[in-house]
């Protein structure tokens, strides 16, 4: 089947100025189209439909016909191989990114909003608890904790916009911030017991 390709590919290299597709040309992709359909049998699995990599596969095989060079002492058809291998895995790997980033989408989302759901509950829970702790503090402490941790507006502030806020150091912020990372620590060993 293969036998004839050096003279129809010199044939077609010949009219490739013209920019026109030759009958020889028309011919020489006819009898490689079984080609194609080898090369897309061996990834039937990969998930695309069989039609896709044929379809694929064809528009391998004319690339390979309008840039094959006879020069380089390779014939068509294990050059007409490659390049329909290689459109069949640029294909399946377009396609499998696609996918992969629309269940990526999908997944990050109900995660999310799970995840939301979640934190809300949490938070109101935490913010209970904070606010119980915190109100065994020191009142001084007890303001420093309040405000940097939101528990009274529900914005948090940082040690220094705290320290600011109030005119102390932000160590004192720090250390009323340790304190009280302590007291809830101990209430939470307590309530584990």
């Amino acid at each position: 089947m293969y036998g004839t390709e050096k003279k129809k590919i010199s044939f077609f290299q010949t009219d490739k100025a013209s920019g026109e597709k030759t009958e020889e040309e028309r011919l020489l992709v006819e009898e490689h189209l079984p080609l194609v359909v080898w090369e897309a049998k061996k990834y039937t699995g990969s998930g695309a439909e069989f039609e896709d990599l044929i379809s694929v596969g064809s528009i391998g095989l004319l690339k390979a016909a309008g840039y094959f060079r006879e020069d380089k002492n390779v014939k068509f058809s294990t050059y007409a191989a490659r390049c329909i291998r290689n459109e069949i895995l640029m294909y399946l790997r377009k396609n499998n990114r696609k996918e992969i980033l629309l269940d990526n989408w999908e997944k990050e989302l109900y995660a999310d909003t799970r995840d939301l759901v979640w934190e809300a509950v949490e938070k109101k829970e935490n913010h209970e608890a904070l606010k119980k702790a915190a109100s065994k503090l020191p009142a001084r402490q007890k303001e420093i904790v309040w405000k940097r941790f939101g528990l009274g507006s529900g914005k948090e502030s940082s040690q220094k916009e705290v320290a600011e806020e109030m005119g102390i150091s932000q160590s004192c912020v720090s250390k009323a911030e340790r304190k009280f990372t302590a007291l809830l620590k101990k209430m939470m060993e307590k309530d584990v017991r």
